[in-house]
């Protein structure tokens, strides 16, 4: 496997103690695949009133942001929150 999807589709961000975590779920993810391939962290738009946080704890905790659904993005206008959270993450890791 090259890369690995964690759907981490749930509400609460941050808590490295609570398993219904973003925050949780993508490091216990990260300790099972340990640096057998690439990890991308993937989050539900909906389940978030800070889109911009839950994109921005996925970017710096994996490889990567898948986001489910587009549909939800485009009806929502999730773009700018999401941009936000993407630059942030890029900008702390050097990647702008």
């Amino acid at each position: 496997m090259d890369v690995f999807m964690c759907g981490t589709y749930l509400e609460k961000i941050y808590a490295m103690d609570e398993p219904e975590s973003i925050e949780y779920g993508l490091a216990r993810a990260k300790r099972v695949i340990r640096d057998d391939c690439r990890m991308v962290g993937s989050i539900y738009a909906l389940n978030h009133t800070d889109i911009e946080e839950a994109a921005y704890v996925a970017l710096a905790h994996s490889d990567g942001l898948m986001v489910f659904d587009i549909v939800q993005v485009i009806e929502f206008d999730l773009w700018e929150p999401l941009k936000k959270g993407i630059k942030r993450a890029e900008s702390e890791a050097g990647n702008y």
